[in-house]
């Protein structure tokens, strides 16, 4: 300032600033930021004493003012103000020193020594002018320094959303009052763009946002300038003439909970930028609200809609995004795989990110991939003509699997597939038990062969009853029954039963009979072995006799001779009673 300027500070009304006016000072320029001389009453929220220093064209001018005796004054311009005029000696710009007291002192270091209020003040100005790209950022050509008891933070340029979490970013959605279009872009692409009109040409608006879908502690990697300061929640920042507007509200992320939930796109960071040159852009004194004006309502109601518009695509891209529910169905037919650009047909009409899903022929399937995430089709194969050479079932060990299928090493080396119990394997092992498939597909026909190999087990002999009479003549078949190693009843079966030196149990091989003459307790032992297998069961088998207290006659008719089902002699170990 020079000597007129400090005059003017206190002729409230006679400010020539015009608000919004670009003001520039060797390279850099800035934006005018009031118009009524208000300003620099501002330092008087801090304290009542306040000094400056001051340097232009090489004056140095140094002048103090006091609140108590400002407002005692009928007309605040009638105020001699003493200004101290001598070389600058190198001093450039403006210092403002405000004594405070002790309360205000703590109150300052308690606000500033929260994260999220220190960074939204060391960030205070974005660029005048955007790159090509379109993106907002801080004005590297406003630096603002800040130090609370010897430490001390500067403003950071390294703040680009772009590095914001980059790997949980969504898409960056850009809008511009010159274009009237929102523009969704991922991975330097753009994926999606709407216009939204605009008719205004009292202001401009630019808005660039970087949109999340956060995992845990996936915030915790966001610098905290993006940070609503009521809620902790992220929040896109709005700037007036390139200076942060500290309004939560205008902006407002939980805009969609109340209209549609499942339009919800809040995770949101970025820059809204507002210019104007119209005086009746007005705020509160801390520079929190707009007053109420024709032109901060228009201004509030179209940030409102770009809002709306930008959760709206954006949950929807988001949506598509992460479950790729693109198509109108999930199999393809093989003929139309040769070109895969025939497969874009079978996508939703109504899917955005359409034209940015990529595919990949695999054996059987096709994989879809959109960006970092992927889904795949299934492949119909074309019909072939299958030709069932049957089941062939074989004993391991026992049967030869070659004299059952002809050209079975053939058939092997030649196949396509091999499935064991419904797995696919690798090769065919003859000596595994269960269920196999060798299938030789070809270009028109696929032939297939079913191999069910069994392992013999042991022979069987179960006992049917163990509560017997005594004296009375039982069919072995009738307390027995037995099976060979191939499950199959009285078949292929050698016999060797012992009475265990009991003379009272009598057996008539031929006829199949016993019949015991003994009562209470009576064992035997019985060995069976099967002829193919040579597998052998053996075991002792204990009948309680009890007395017969009813006469049954005794036929001797042919009829009643009894002739064992399996057809083969018995060894019997006899013990003779000797007087």
């Amino acid at each position: 300032m020079d000597t007129e300027g400090i005059k003017k500070l206190f002729h409230i009304s006679s400010s020539d600033k015009q608000y919004g006016e670009v003001i520039s000072y060797k390279d850099t320029q800035r934006l005018t930021q009031g118009s009524k001389g208000l300003g620099f009453l501002s330092v008087f929220k801090f304290g009542k004493r306040v000094s400056w220093k001051t340097a232009r064209n090489n004056q140095l001018l140094e002048f103090s003012a006091d609140f108590d005796s400002l407002v005692k004054e009928y007309n605040i311009a009638d105020k001699l103000i003493d200004v101290s005029v001598s070389t600058s000696d190198g001093f450039v710009g403006t210092l403002i020193q405000i004594e405070i007291d002790d309360y205000n002192v703590d109150k300052l270091k308690e606000y500033f020594g929260d994260e999220k209020n220190r960074n939204k003040i060391l960030n205070s100005f974005i660029g005048n002018n955007k790159v090509q790209d379109g993106k907002i950022a801080s004005d590297k050509n406003f630096t603002i320094n800040f130090s609370v008891d010897g430490v001390s933070k500067s403003t950071d340029y390294e703040i680009q959303l772009e590095t914001q979490n980059k790997s949980q970013q969504l898409f960056r959605i850009q809008y511009s009052s010159d274009s009237q279009e929102i523009v969704f872009s991922k991975e330097n692409k753009d994926i999606y763009s709407k216009k939204i009109p605009f008719n205004s040409n009292k202001y401009s608006i630019d808005m660039d946002l970087v949109a999340y879908s956060l995992k845990a502690k996936g915030k915790s990697s966001i610098d905290s300038l993006f940070y609503n300061p009521n809620t902790n929640e992220l929040t896109p920042l709005i700037y007036i003439n390139n200076n942060l507007f500290n309004n939560y509200t205008l902006f407002n992320t939980e805009l969609m909970t109340t209209k549609k939930y499942s339009e919800v796109l809040k995770q949101l960071i970025g820059y809204i930028s507002v210019k104007s040159s119209d005086p009746s852009i007005q705020f509160n004194s801390d520079r929190t609200q707009f007053a109420q004006s024709e032109l901060t309502d228009e201004i509030s109601r179209f940030i409102e809609k770009l809002n709306e518009e930008t959760q709206k695509i954006g949950s929807s891209l988001k949506n598509e995004l992460r479950d790729l529910n693109a198509f109108t169905q999930t199999k393809i037919s093989e003929e139309e795989t040769s070109n895969l650009e025939n497969l874009q047909k079978y996508i939703k009409e109504d899917f955005k990110l359409k034209p940015f899903i990529n595919f990949k022929k695999q054996t059987n399937k096709i994989e879809c991939t959109l960006f970092d995430n992927s889904i795949t089709l299934d492949i119909i194969p074309r019909v072939k003509k299958e030709i069932d050479l049957g089941t062939v079932e074989s004993w391991i060990g026992v049967d030869d699997l070659n004299n059952k299928i002809d050209n079975l090493s053939e058939l092997v080396a030649e196949s396509t597939e091999i499935c064991f119990n419904d797995d696919r394997v690798n090769r065919f092992n003859e000596n595994q038990e269960g269920e196999w498939i060798i299938k030789n597909e070809k270009e028109s026909t696929i032939t297939s062969q079913k191999i069910i190999l069994k392992k013999p087990v042991q022979p069987k002999i179960s006992q049917s009853k163990n509560i017997l009479k005594k004296g009375r003549d039982y069919k072995i078949d009738d307390l027995f029954a037995f099976t060979n190693s191939f499950g199959e009843e009285d078949k292929g079966l050698e016999f060797n039963i012992d009475t265990k030196n009991n003379p009272t149990i009598n057996i008539n091989f031929n006829k199949g009979i016993i019949n015991f003459g003994r009562l209470n307790e009576n064992t035997i032992s019985i060995v069976i072995t099967d002829k193919k297998t040579k597998l052998i069961h053996e075991a002792d088998f204990t009948f309680r006799v009890e007395e017969d207290n009813f006469d049954i006659p005794q036929e001797t008719s042919n009829s009643d001779l009894v002739v064992m089902p399996i057809n083969k002699k018995l060894t019997l170990k006899k013990m003779l009673l000797v007087l």
